[in-house]
């Protein structure tokens, strides 16, 4: 659902207050690329990174993947992939695979010693288009392999271990749950396969054709975090969600709010978000948002270039953060680091955040227990007694 500009300054003009929090502007960065782009690299901004506990890998906007010590930002290695993406790098336990385009055309996924940047093996897929998760060396994930697929790879073996062809839904991320992988097939719908690429429905009301085979599917545009359909009109609306997923609710974030869902669907909280940002910020549009992290009962979300953390059991703003100068095109969080790309120049800039993640964390401890428990007053009668009872034992301590 896009806004007008009009409607963007009438929301600038009735909101003029930060929520139950505090506003800070992040330091001064401790980190900044230094890549040399040009004008043209510039205008055409598609660029992404990623981190492990060592270095931070970015595919910047000349079609390079820089590695980076993450610790003293020294240039570890280098590698001329011909290619960039809005999707980061994948992370597999001391490698890293990364889309690379090649002669005729073709890109092919690229498997990187992640401590070298030694190419390791070429794998038999192109493009990966979603989030990949991994058992043992096995990957899953959807991919591009004679079109859109829905996959098991063999990293060990370099090998296709089972595919199936999901058209356009390659590029919607699949659900990973323990027992099942849930994955697109057009629109909105979804269908259910094993790990081991057996599909889970064999008898419904429900079909639909993908190529030419017919096939048992869900219809849903989300799932919430008991499998079930995420049903709400409000939130139909939006083009766009970002969705996290915990074990007692489903959070949805959209361009200008966040639902929080319970059980049935039952909206336990709503977070609008233009009562986070300062009309100066609002005036600074900045149309990336993200749902960064969730953990300890609060979330970290990206919006309008702020930063904040909120505490959604007690539904109350701890932090937040103004990156107006920087206007980030992605962000990440290392525990008291702050990593983004600027869009103004197209570096990858490190900042520390003002507090730590574990004093903030702190922080919203504190305050659900101030609410959770009674508030009592002093007892100085029962303060002298205790006094005089410690004094008595002491005494008698000392006599034996």
């Amino acid at each position: 659902m896009k806004k007008t500009k009009n409607q963007k300054l009438l929301k600038v003009s009735i909101y003029l207050f930060v929520l139950n929090s505090f506003f800070a502007t992040a330091q001064t960065s401790f980190f900044k690329s230094e890549i040399f782009l040009t004008e043209e690299q510039l205008n055409n901004f598609i660029t992404s990174f990623t981190f492990d506990c060592n270095q931070i890998y970015f595919n910047a906007n000349d079609y390079n993947l820089y590695a980076f010590d993450i610790k003293t930002g020294t240039l570890k290695w280098q590698q001329h992939v011909a290619n960039k993406s809005n999707f980061a790098p994948i992370i597999f336990q001391n490698t890293l695979i990364v889309s690379k385009h090649f002669s005729e055309y073709k890109d092919k996924s690229v498997q990187f010693d992640a401590a070298t940047g030694d190419t390791i093996q070429t794998l038999k897929i192109e493009k990966i288009y979603s989030k990949a998760i991994f058992k043992d060396s096995i990957m899953y994930c959807t991919a591009i392999k004679s079109g859109g697929k829905i996959l098991a790879y063999d990293l060990k073996n370099n090998q296709v271990i089972w595919s199936y062809f999901i058209g356009h839904g390659v590029s919607i991320a699949p659900y990973y749950f323990q027992d099942k992988i849930i994955a697109n097939a057009e629109g909105d719908n979804w269908l259910e396969l094993d790990y081991k690429g057996n599909l889970l429905a064999t008898k419904c009301d429900s079909k639909t054709y993908l190529d030419t085979v017919e096939v048992c599917t869900r219809q849903f545009r989300w799932l919430n975090y008991n499998q079930k359909e995420l049903h709400n009109k409000e939130l139909e609306q939006y083009e766009t969600i970002k969705i996290k997923l915990t074990t007692d609710r489903t959070i949805a974030m959209t361009e200008d709010k966040i639902f929080f869902y319970g059980i049935n669907n039952k909206v336990l909280d709503l977070l609008d978000l233009s009562t986070i940002v300062l009309p100066e910020v609002a005036i600074m549009d900045n149309d990336y948002f993200e749902l960064l992290k969730v953990k300890n009962n609060c979330i970290w979300f990206f919006y309008q270039n702020i930063l904040a953390m909120y505490d959604y059991k007690n539904k109350k703003v701890i932090k937040t953060v103004d990156l107006t100068k920087w206007n980030p095109h992605q962000i990440m969080l290392d525990d008291n680091n702050l990593w983004l790309i600027s869009k103004n120049d197209g570096q990858l800039y490190g900042l520390q955040l003002a507090e730590t993640e574990e004093v903030l964390d702190k922080k919203a401890a504190i305050a659900r227990r101030e609410k959770e428990l009674p508030c009592t007053k002093p007892d100085s009668e029962r303060e002298a007694a205790e006094k005089a009872a410690k004094e008595k034992l002491k005494n008698k301590i000392k006599t034996e």
